[in-house]
């Protein structure tokens, strides 16, 4: 399998060095290219989308959404939601917060994605990760709910009848 990640930049550059430690870090493989002294790099380029002077966290994420790095389950507690960056879209889990309990709403995974079982493994991942949550959780969504009814530990937690 061919690189799918090409670095830009001049080796001298501290900057660049630090891209390389942390493509090395996450075992991603990628091709170095010498740019000479342009000041307008580094560049880095993850299965086709161009990025100048990303922040980490951007970096991270563009790699996982290219299918190269895990960057596992996201709790994003501002935007009330759970969700995992990936290709073709990012999937999530949507909450909101009523008489102190979590109520998950709505699951969303790209529609390209349907049958393939993302979802399930998506929701499921969801579900575990608030299996010791010390607040209550109720499954509002329908695809949510038959999900947590496959596992008799979720039934319980999230108070499913059979």
């Amino acid at each position: 399998m061919s690189a799918q990640v090409m670095l830009n930049g001049t080796a001298q550059s501290s900057e660049t060095q630090a891209y390389v430690d942390a493509l090395n870090a996450r075992n991603v493989e990628f091709i170095f290219a010498e740019t000479g002294s342009d000041p307008s790099m580094p560049v880095i380029e993850i299965a086709g989308k161009t990025l100048r002077n990303p922040t980490f966290d951007e970096l991270d994420i563009e790699l996982a959404r290219a299918g190269l790095y895990d960057l596992g389950l996201i709790h994003n507690k501002l935007d009330q939601a759970y969700l995992r960056h990936m290709a073709p879209a990012d999937a999530l889990v949507s909450y909101v917060w009523q008489d102190g309990q979590m109520m998950l709403t709505h699951i969303e995974v790209d529609p390209s994605l349907r049958g393939t079982g993302t979802g399930a493994r998506f929701g499921a991942e969801v579900l575990t990760a608030l299996e010791d949550a010390p607040h209550e959780v109720r499954l509002q969504c329908p695809f949510l709910r038959r999900l947590g009814k496959t596992r008799p530990e979720w039934r319980e937690k999230f108070r499913l009848e059979s």
